[in-house]
């Protein structure tokens, strides 16, 4: 996706859409997306939300583990996703937990990023009161993602961000013709998955 201000977004990945088209480059989709990873980190992309859900937990470790050494000493944080006791015996800090994992998580103060998705003004609230470090608000464009679930829309992140005093982080079919209206509506930031698996 040409035409970013990288330091602004968040690649969020999802091997499987990595891993299309390449077959005959690399051996299996880890390895895909592990290469996708340095070259994010290379773009200078703020983050990447490694949220591969539908792995084992070893494996998830695994991969996770490499791409820490892949993040490390560039200006790119890896954040970790869902997996909390992967996280805790990496000794890493850095997480984004669905919703209802957040509020489920009693020790909030070991990490030191600590994120999570919301969907309503409610959400919002709830979350920065115990502690959240950031919000990822969504899905605000319709995204192949979600088919069949309507999106949010501007005045729905507009909502979350006037409410928020945190940073606000839009999610769900953003693309290099709307990005500027999530950015205008008061996103710190924009989370990107497919376009930035493909590139």
């Amino acid at each position: 996706m040409p035409d970013l201000d990288y330091t602004r977004i968040v690649a969020v990945t999802n091997r499987h859409i990595c891993y299309e088209g390449k077959k005959d480059i690399f051996e299996n989709v880890e390895a895909a997306l592990l290469a996708q990873i340095k070259r994010l980190t290379d773009l200078g992309v703020s983050g990447i939300v490694l949220r591969e859900k539908d792995m084992q937990e070893d494996d998830y470790e695994i991969l996770a583990r490499r791409a820490i050494e892949i993040c490390a000493g560039t200006d790119t944080r890896l954040i970790l996703h869902h997996f909390i006791r992967v996280a805790i015996r990496l000794n890493y800090s850095h997480i984004q937990l669905p919703y209802d994992s957040f509020l489920k998580e009693t020790d909030k103060n070991r990490w030191q990023t600590l994120g999570t998705s919301v969907h309503s003004i409610e959400d919002a609230i709830k979350a920065e009161s115990l502690g959240a470090a950031y919000l990822v608000a969504g899905h605000v464009f319709a995204t192949d993602c979600k088919k069949g679930l309507p999106p949010r829309g501007i005045k729905f992140l507009e909502e979350i961000c006037e409410t928020a005093h945190i940073p606000v982080y839009a999610i769900g079919g953003i693309t290099t013709e709307n990005i500027q209206d999530i950015y205008s509506a008061g996103a710190k930031k924009a989370c990107i998955m497919s376009g930035l698996m493909r590139i």
